[in-house]
């Protein structure tokens, strides 16, 4: 009996620590939706939802692309549901993972790049490393929409 007690009590304490990482970021993504004027920043709180949310926050240039490199551009519609299509081809078997990265870095560094740029007032060139960082471990990029939240660091 003592040892199921303690299973449960550990299965307590991680579904708390879960539902807390949750909500946090999902106030750090709110933060950053409300402060560049999405018009449905609540999407935050659904997941999948906040990616699409995030990926339409990246301004797209004259020919309808958004440019996840200085010369690889990828159509808004297709740039909007990156993430779905990386998860997707993680059911390839072998290379799945492989070409889930190859999706999600630099889409994801794009993302992180531009909102980095907006709320610390500097070019999105300035903020290319540590996007890239923060891409391949999101949880930097969470933590720094917080400081953003916290400090009330405006756009």
């Amino acid at each position: 009996m003592g040892v199921l007690a303690i299973v449960a009590g550990w299965a307590f304490i991680l579904i708390i620590m879960l539902v807390a990482s949750y909500l946090l970021q999902a106030f750090s993504i709110y933060y950053v939706l409300k402060n560049l004027s999405y018009p449905e920043p609540l999407l935050a709180f659904i997941p999948f939802a906040n990616m699409y949310a995030l990926s339409s926050i990246v301004p797209s240039y004259n020919d309808g692309k958004v440019y996840v490199t200085a010369t690889i551009g990828i159509k808004r519609e297709v740039f909007n549901i990156w993430w779905l299509i990386a998860i997707l081809v993680t059911m390839i078997p072998a290379v799945g993972w492989i070409l889930s990265l190859i999706i999600r870095i630099p889409c994801y560094t794009r993302i992180i790049q531009y909102v980095y740029a907006v709320f610390d007032k500097r070019r999105e060139e300035e903020e290319t490393i540590l996007a890239i960082v923060s891409a391949i471990f999101p949880i930097i990029f969470f933590i720094r929409c917080l400081i953003y939240m916290f400090s009330k660091t405006r756009p």
